[in-house]
């Protein structure tokens, strides 16, 4: 860490105080690497009981483990922010300020994750895969994305969105482990072969990734057009409204109890 904050330089500011995005991205990179090495151990630890956990289909055992992962994560992540804050002498302050001030903007916040991501993956050896390989299992990833776009949707409007984000975030572990145990390369793996070779750039994979876009539309147009309400239950629902005439309000400002029952008879009779 030392090493390389030394290598970086000084750490400028802008005329608001915020570190420049270049200083800023390039700290990121240093805190994700080193955090990513002292992280290592526990990481892997963590990952074959996972793995285990999955393979014996384990869901309790599953989302522990993953929840351990997270939990070790965010640990690393901040034990070593302090420590290089302390080290560069720069105010935490200053940091939380450039943090809230770069992820703002969208194009920033992807080149953030990925210049973290990166950080990590330098810390891995690159596993190649044989390009047909490669296209199979990209294919594979792909249907699967599907089926875990589709168990998402389907929780999207009872679910807090803390808990789809996490569901998605373990779905893409599920993925990662299901290709790992299959055909003996992570995730990862595979999405550093892709970019490699060049994959998304071929005719084949364009057209392949198109018609699963497509499949997602049509099954989202499909939705939409089951949960609206027909014209004429529209029509039913207003003239029943309209007989039951000017809201009757208390001094409270809640209906009154008849009111109140007249309007659930006419909520309950279009409910299904």
């Amino acid at each position: 860490m030392r090493e390389q904050c030394g290598l970086h330089g000084p750490f400028k500011k802008q005329a608001d105080g915020c570190l420049t995005f270049e200083d800023y991205r390039g700290l990121r990179y240093i805190i994700a690497r080193q955090a990513g090495r002292s992280l290592k151990p526990i990481k892997d630890e963590i990952d074959t009981k996972r793995k285990e956990a999955f393979k014996a289909k384990n869901d309790g055992e599953y989302f522990k483990c993953y929840r351990e992962g997270q939990f070790a994560k965010t640990n690393a992540t901040n034990t070593i922010t302090n420590k290089c804050l302390t080290f560069i002498e720069l105010d935490p302050m200053v940091y939380r300020r450039s943090m809230v001030a770069h992820t703002q903007d969208k194009k920033k916040q992807l080149e953030l994750h990925l210049i973290e991501s990166s950080a990590v993956r330098d810390l891995e050896t690159l596993k190649d895969i044989e390009k047909d390989k490669c296209i199979e299992i990209f294919k594979e990833k792909v249907k699967r994305e599907l089926e875990q776009w589709r168990r998402v949707e389907s929780m999207k409007f009872t679910t807090g969105q803390a808990q789809l984000r996490e569901m998605l975030e373990i779905e893409n572990f599920r993925t990662s482990d299901f290709l790992e145990q299959e055909y003996g390369f992570s995730m990862s793996d595979l999405m550093r072969n892709v970019h490699k070779q060049k994959i998304l750039e071929l005719p084949e994979i364009k057209s392949f990734q198109k018609m699963f876009d497509m499949q997602k539309e049509t099954e989202v147009k499909k939705r939409a057009a089951k949960a609206a309400i027909p014209e004429d239950v529209t029509k039913e629902i207003l003239a029943d409204a309209k007989v039951l005439g000017a809201a009757q309000v208390k001094g409270d400002g809640v209906m009154t109890f008849d009111y109140f029952l007249s309007v659930s008879k006419v909520i309950l009779k279009y409910k299904e």
